[in-house]
Formats: C-alpha cells, structure tokens, sequence
C-alpha cells in the first residue's frame, strides 16, 4: 500500500434470485467481492444482500440495496460479483450508471471485468446488459411455454396449493399431480351446501375458525376474502387458475386454456359443474342483498313457512347484554308478509323464536328422525352435456374478455381461441343427448343420531339441503302448530317406513 493513499470504502451487493439449501452462490458472491477489495485497497463496510429477489426488479426496489442506495455518502464504490447479478435491462443499467455519476459513488462490476468510468466500459457494460435483458426473457418464454406444458399433461408445476387438493408424486415418476384432500373436501362440500341452503358466507368463516380447520398453508385462522375466493374459484372444479385478483370486481376468472380454448383440466373437480354454477349464483344473489352480510343463517331460514301466505319466516330481533353481564336474546320470528307493503300482514301474531324452533324440529325429527340419512351423488351419463355447458361457459367468458382486450396480438389470440370453441361446441351439440343424475347413497347413520351431532344453525342447513318444508300457523286459541312437508324421495321412504310399523 502506497503512503498516503485512502482507502476507499465500499458496499458489497449479493443477489440470487431462488434460495436454496444447497446453493452457495452468496457465499461465492461475497468471496470475491471481499478479495477484490482486499487488493485494491478497499474496505467493505456493508452487505446489500438480497436473495430471493429477481433481476427484474430494480436496484432501488430490492430491499437491501435500495436502502444503501439512499446511504449513498457514506460509501465510494457499489461492488457486484457478476453484472447480471446487478441488473438484467438496459433500461436498469442506464439508471444505474447516471445515479453513479450524480452522486459519485464508482460501480466495480468483477465479471466481467469492465471500467465503467469511462466511455467505452460504458457503451461495452450497456452491450452486456442488452444481452442480459434478452436472455431473461428467453428464460421467461421458456419457463411459460414449460408451464404451458406441464399443465396440459396434467402434472402440478408448483406453486399454492388450492385448498381441497394435495400434490402426490406421479406414478410413473414424471413430476407431481394433483388429487383430492378428502377432508378438506369434505369441508368444502360441507360449505358449499350450507351457502346454496341459505347460509351466509360470514357465517362459514365463523365456522372454520370455529373449528379450528387449518387453512391450505396451515394457519389457524381464516379470513372472509380468502374463503369467498376459493368458493368463486374455479379451482374447485379442477381447473388451474392463472388470475385470482378479480373475483369480487369482475364476476368471472381468468383460468389456463388449451389451444382450443377450453379450461385446462388439471385435477378431479370437488364438486360438479351444476352445484359449482349454483354456488356462483347463490352468492351472486346474497352480494346483491341491501340488508348487509348476516353473521349467521336463522335455523328456520327457508325451512319454516308461514301456512296463510306461503311465504317462509325471517328471524328478527337482537342480544341484550344484561346489568349482570349476562346476555339475553330477544328474537322473534314473522312472515315475510311484514315487511312487504304490497301485500296485506298476516294476521298471526309473531312466534317466539325458541317456541317455533322447538315445534319444527320436534314435528321434523318425528316425522323423519328414523330415516337414514342419504346424500344425494352426481351420476355422470354418458352424453357430453356437461362438457358442452363447459364449452358454453368459455367460449361466453372469452367472449367477454375480448370486450376488454386492446392489443392486436391479445384479440387474436383470443378469436383463435373461440373459432376452436365454435368447432367444438357445433361437434358435441350433433353427440347423442343422455342427461347426467342424481342418486341417493346411505350414510349409515338416522336423522335422529345425526342431529345430536349439530348446532341449531347446522340443523337448519341440513334440513333446508334435504328439501324439507315446515309449514306453521296459529289454532284459534293461539297455540302454534306445524306440518312437515317434505319432498318425492324423502317422503317415499317416510310413507314405507309408517307402513312397515303398522
């Protein structure tokens, strides 16, 4: 070291843009940089290291070394190990090299080794930067068209699971896929019959957390966007989904298409085609009611009727917190009549809610307490009109997607797309037409043991999936009563059993 000679000060930055426990490009990175700095009469007073962080991003954006960036006085050189390490765009590169020259601080870029303190180390580093942002986006293409890939030969490409799936090893060795997560499944079934019941969706959060159910990820609680996205998601029926953000401003979602257009199918559906379109339904219907999301649905919500006017009975009232800090509640229940000026009031008088709840159910439970409870199971037929209807749905949301697409290359892309969907709906509209059902499996356990298993708000979700009708009304002396109506298949196998016991 010369006499009188300072020594520079520096900041060493390090970036990777995927960690892993095996890589030991940091540690690389921070080697050489160190033993630069040692010959050149350089002291290393600080680290910008960022991992995990694409060179995509500007320097200024990456957490490390935009904060030291902003330090820029108490440094003289920025020191990168590799200049794709500093930055892949020339766009960047140009950035970076006027805020070297604004504020001083020299740029040392080991490989390769260029001076960019004059001219021609300049034009040379903007060449190599040219050729860094075109590599990039090769990698890019590359990685899509992989994806592409990978996703039409049915294989999972990574990435958040979709609650209701797990990722198992393919058999065959060639990657992973996706199959069903029975439990969460059964969850989400669980959810979803409620909601079209006539729960609420706030309701089934409460439910979840509740329950203490863990989330895709493992987390303990849930939130009411996260669990609304998984119901609007197609996802639910096997279908990957490349854009999650739009569910609550645009009424659809963008998913992975094939070439002709279709939804790449990508794992089992959880549910089918018609209760996934009747969940998107129901909740289109709640979104538009004025009276606000309710915590819970009532027990009775479409379960209870009014016998005069046919129209169901709503539960109205509030809790009170007593002066002894206990809670009261003081509902009520009363046709729909009371609320409709264009209709003449029932005359009854309204029903104390636990009064009412405790006639339903117990004319209910007598009525149907020692059937087997059933559930109702998607037959596929052997037409092609659910395929059909799929086709329908995306050659509808392409076509409004072309609506609102600009570029030139977009809208081509996307006629591609519905002349393929055109063919192939024009081909299975000319298929033979058997129609998919429905039918019904035992579960092994009566509607009587099921029931001392529930809560009254999960007592009137299964009555109202069950078609089960109660219609009430005053005697002449006031006292309530009820008649349980209930549907075609419910009602045979009630009539069978009543015969059998004679």
């Amino acid at each position: 070291m010369q006499a009188g000679t300072k020594r520079r000060k520096a900041i060493g930055a390090v970036r990777l843009s995927s960690l892993t426990e095996e890589t030991t490009s940091p540690e690389r990175q921070k080697e050489a940089e160190q033993a630069w700095a040692n010959a050149n009469n350089t002291e290393i007073i600080g680290w910008a290291v960022d991992l995990d962080v694409s060179a995509s991003i500007p320097p200024w954006e990456r957490p490390e070394l935009g904060a030291w960036l902003e330090r820029h006085v108490e440094y003289d050189l920025l020191i990168f190990a590799k200049l794709d390490r500093a930055v892949r765009s020339l766009r960047d590169f140009v950035d970076l090299m006027a805020w070297s020259e604004e504020h001083g601080v020299g740029l040392v870029i080991l490989d390769p080794q260029i001076d960019l303190t004059d001219m021609w180390g300049r034009a040379m580093g903007g060449i190599l930067a040219v050729f860094a942002e075109l590599e990039r986006n090769m990698i890019q293409k590359r990685t899509k068209e992989g994806y592409a890939e990978v996703l039409k030969q049915g294989r999972w490409p990574g990435g958040r699971l979709p609650f209701g799936y797990s990722a198992v090893e393919r058999q065959d060795g060639d990657g992973w896929q996706l199959v069903i997560n029975p439990e969460q499944a059964k969850v989400l079934r669980t959810i979803i019959n409620r909601i079209i019941g006539g729960a609420s969706t706030l309701s089934q959060v409460n439910w979840l957390n509740e329950q203490k159910i863990p989330t895709a990820r493992g987390a303990e609680s849930w939130g009411y966007t996260a669990v609304y996205e998984i119901l609007r998601s197609p996802a639910l029926l096997g279908q990957r989904v490349k854009d999650r953000g739009n569910t609550r401003s645009k009424g659809w979602v963008d998913v992975v298409r094939g070439d002709d257009g279709l939804p790449v199918q990508y794992a089992e559906p959880i549910v089918n085609r018609e209760t996934w379109e009747r969940l998107q339904e129901t909740l289109n219907a709640n979104a538009k009611q004025t009276t606000g999301n309710r915590y819970d649905a009532s027990p009775l919500l479409q379960v209870a009727f009014c016998a005069r006017c046919e129209r169901p009975f709503y539960r109205r009232g509030t809790e009170r917190v007593m002066a002894s800090g206990d809670t009261k509640a003081y509902f009520y229940y009363r046709c729909a009549s009371a609320s409709d000026t264009t209709v003449e009031t029932c005359p009854d008088k309204p029903y104390k809610y636990l009064e009412l709840e405790g006639l339903v159910f117990h004319e209910v439970l007598d009525v149907i307490g020692t059937l087997e409870v059933q559930q109702r199971v998607f037959v596929p037929g052997e037409d092609h009109t659910e395929t059909l209807e799929t086709a329908q749905a995306a050659y509808e949301e392409l076509t409004q997607q072309l609506t609102i697409t600009r570029s030139a290359s977009g809208r081509a892309k996307l006629m591609e797309q519905l002349t393929a969907l055109d063919e192939r709906i024009a081909d299975l509209e000319e298929l033979p037409n058997r129609p998919s059902t429905w039918r019904y499996e035992g579960t092994g356990q009566t509607y009587a043991q099921l029931w001392t298993t529930l809560n009254d708000a999960e007592r009137g979700a299964m009555l109202r999936d069950a078609g089960v009708k109660v219609m009430c009304v005053r005697k002449p002396d006031g006292t309530p009563v009820a008649g349980v109506v209930l549907p075609e298949n419910l009602a045979e196998r009630a009539k069978d059993w009543a015969s059998k016991r004679e």
